[in-house]
Formats: structure tokens, sequence, C-alpha cells
């Protein structure tokens, strides 16, 4: 019970090292070396997107594969060199012993153990008296990278193994799926006292293959992929294979509502239960990852609360779901509030009703009073006679003046009524001391 509310809080994941480590390339030269002996040191080097060393926070495993199949990677002493990077560390040294002459490839590829993180890099290396071209491989970033399995060609599951009896492996059964979603398979020996000898590559079926025993893998598209892992211990090795089954991913975020009470609407409209752990929720830099076992149900929705994943967004943002590849898997941008014109306003904090149509005949008849004095003011002379005035006649010129007029008075809706309002005795007072300078 103590543990719930630890679970329940929100996890703001600022880094990653598979954010921080892009590239692995070769630091050393292409070089030659004569067959059966011990070349000079090579040394790959992890490192960032500016081409900056980059020291791994995880261990990694390293996978040394050769286009020749009598290839060997050793130590300076001329045993195999380790297979691993140790935390803290960002180059690899290792030497190079082949017995077949020509110009081969060596392929050297990187994965964390715990991010899943892989690159890879490849060299050309010249063995003997071949004058060859001597290519500097290209490094690739990709979460996980194309390996070489087996071929004609040789490498390091080409030519001269053979399948044996004395050991298999296994990978489970057949699988179902979803786009962008990552499927994890693990590989089991038996007899189990072959797994600490034995190495494990994946092949996904989609062109993209792994390092290790246990792999995680996102398919890209829809369709039936067949999945095989091959365990190699010495020159003998073991395989297992079965169908994937990838399906269209339906989830998406249909609603978001603000407010600390507000939430986070996932729905899963996918033919099966969608299994979104390790996916994220991103606003802007804020980031919320869902539990590694987070499951909605096919056809089901699920309110996130605000509580739970710290994301309150406000009218225009807009809230991402994420793969755990970094991948937009769903994208949700919140309206922007509206302001509704109504009939009602508050003036002075005081709440009154208005019937606009009514303040627009009563705006139209002070505007006519106004004028119509104004003109009266200039069109009856004021005269000063010995005589008295016709006081009948000018009555009678008063009256034209006030005779009904047609007028079509246009007063657009978004005009500000009450500034004009307050502001018409000002005008009706202009209008008269101008009439009498």
């Amino acid at each position: 019970m103590l543990l719930l509310p630890l679970l329940l809080s929100p996890i703001f994941i600022t880094s990653a090292v598979s954010d921080s480590i892009t590239k692995l390339v070769f630091t050393s030269e292409p070089i030659t070396v004569a067959p059966n002996e011990l070349s000079s040191q090579i040394t790959v080097q992890l490192q960032n997107s500016l081409g900056a060393s980059e020291e791994t926070s995880e261990t990694v495993d390293v996978l040394f594969t050769s286009s020749s199949a009598t290839g060997e990677f050793l130590n300076s002493s001329g045993s195999t060199v380790t297979k691993t990077m140790s935390t803290g560390t960002a180059n690899k040294n290792f030497y190079y012993r082949d017995s077949s002459a020509g110009t081969h490839t060596i392929t050297i590829m990187a994965t964390g153990r715990v991010s899943g993180f892989s690159v890879s890099t490849s060299q050309s290396i010249v063995v003997g008296n071949n004058t060859g071209s001597q290519v500097q491989g290209t490094s690739t970033s990709n979460s996980v990278t194309p390996v070489q399995i087996g071929g004609s060609s040789g490498g390091v599951w080409g030519s001269g193994e053979e399948e044996t009896d004395d050991f298999s492996v296994s990978i489970g059964k057949n699988r179902t799926g979803l786009v962008g979603v990552p499927i994890y398979f693990t590989a089991t020996l038996s007899p189990r006292s072959y797994e600490g000898e034995a190495e494990i590559i994946w092949s996904f079926g989609d062109g993209v293959g792994a390092l290790g025993a246990a792999s995680h893998h996102s398919f890209l598209f829809p369709g039936d992929y067949v999945v095989v892992a091959r365990a190699r211990v010495g020159s003998e090795f073991a395989t297992a294979r079965i169908i994937v089954r990838v399906q269209p991913l339906g989830v998406s975020i249909s609603e978001v509502t603000p407010g600390s009470e507000g939430y986070i609407l996932i729905s899963n409209n996918s033919p099966t239960d969608a299994h979104l752990g390790n996916f994220s929720l991103n606003k802007s830099a804020q980031v919320f990852r869902l539990p590694q076992d987070f499951v909605i149900m096919q056809g089901a929705s699920l309110r996130l609360s605000a509580l739970v994943s710290g994301i309150n967004p406000k009218g225009g943002d807009m809230v991402e779901l994420r793969n755990p590849s970094g991948e937009v898997m769903s994208t949700y941008i919140l309206d922007e509030p509206q302001v509704e014109l109504t009939d009602t306003a508050s003036i002075s904090g005081e709440e009154t009703n208005i019937d606009l149509q009514e303040l627009q005949v009563s705006l139209a008849l002070l505007e006519q009073t106004a004028l119509a004095m104004k003109s009266v003011s200039k069109q009856v002379p004021l005269t000063i006679s010995a005589k008295p005035a016709d006081p009948v006649g000018q009555a009678r010129e008063v009256e034209k003046l006030f005779e009904p007029k047609s007028a079509t008075i246009v007063i657009e809706r978004k005009q500000n009524f009450f500034a004009r309002f307050l502001a018409l005795p000002r005008l009706i007072i202009g209008n008269v001391v101008e009439a009498f300078k």
C-alpha cells in the first residue's frame, strides 16, 4: 500500500541515452595487414549528433562481424576481444587477424542493454598486398540496426558453420502486435548450460536485426513477419522462428479537458488490446511515461487524470502520444476559449439585460434629434426688429423641420454600442453649442 502513491506519481523524462548517442564511428584509418598477422590497433567511438565523443551511461554489448569467414577480432595479446563496453566509456579498441587475402568489410554494432539503443559502422580492411579501394564506412543511428545473418558471402554466421543437435533455441509461439508498438522477444537455450556461451542474433523479417538473448522491435507497417533467432556456440548454431502478425494501430487521443480536474482520454479502436508500455504523453518539454505493462483493451477508452500525468494543457496547447522510439502516433490540439457575444452586459459590476435592437433604434432617434437641433439653429435666423416677428410663420417653419423623414441607419453588431450610448450626451451638447455660436 505504501508504494501506490509512488506508482501514481508523474514520471518526467529529461533525457535518454539514445538521445545522446547517435552514431558509432571508426576513429582509426583503414589499414592493410599481412595474412595471419595481428593488425595495428583499431578504434571505434560512440558520438553524439555534434560528432563529439559521448560516454555511455549503461553497459553496451558489441557485435563484431566480417565479410571474411576467417576473420578474427582480438585484443593486443591475441586473445578474443571482450564484447562489451563498460559504463563511462566511449571507445572500443580491438585488433584484427585474417588468413584470407583480399579486401574485407568489418562491421561493429553497439547495443545498449537498458535503453536498447543500437548504432553500427563499417570499414574496409585489406589483408595481403591487395591494393583495392579502401572505403571508410558510414554509421547509422536507428533504434534497431540492420544486421547480416548468414548468406553465401560468409560472415560471423556464414560458411564453416554447422547446424547442431547438441542444443536448441526457443523464442515462444506465434504473436500478434500493432504498428509502432514494441514487441518483446526472449530466446532460451536447451540445455540451459549453453546460454552463457551462446551469441544470439535476431532477424525481425523487415530487414532489421538485433543482438542479445532479450530484444524488442516495433514494426512500421501491417503484415505477417517471420522472426528468426539464431544461437551460435563456437562453430555450431541452432535457429528458431515464429510468425508475428502486425495489425494497424487504432490508438488515439480523443479528448483533452483542461484544469486540475481535467484528463486526457486515450481510445483504442485497434482490432486487439493495445500494449502501450513505455509510450509517452508529451506537451512541449513536459513528458509523462506510461508504465511498461500499460494496456487498453480492444474498443475501450481510458481517462488519464491530470493529477496522475501532471499535464494540464490550456487552450491552443498540443498533446502528443509517442511510442518508445519517439514517433508521434496521435496528436490533439486543445481549442482556444471562445468569447461569445450575448445580450447580457456587465455595467459597473451589475448585470443588465439589454435588447440590442431596441438600443439601435434609441441611438438612431437620439442622433436624429441632435442633428435636427443643429439644423434648426442654423436655418431659423435670429432677427431683431422693431416690428414684431410673425410667430405663426416661424412656428410652421420649425414644424417642417421636424416632419418625419425616411432614413436608413446601419449599425454593425461588432460596434461598441455602450461606448456610443455613453458618448451621446457629449454629442448632443456639442451640437447645441455649435449651433448657437
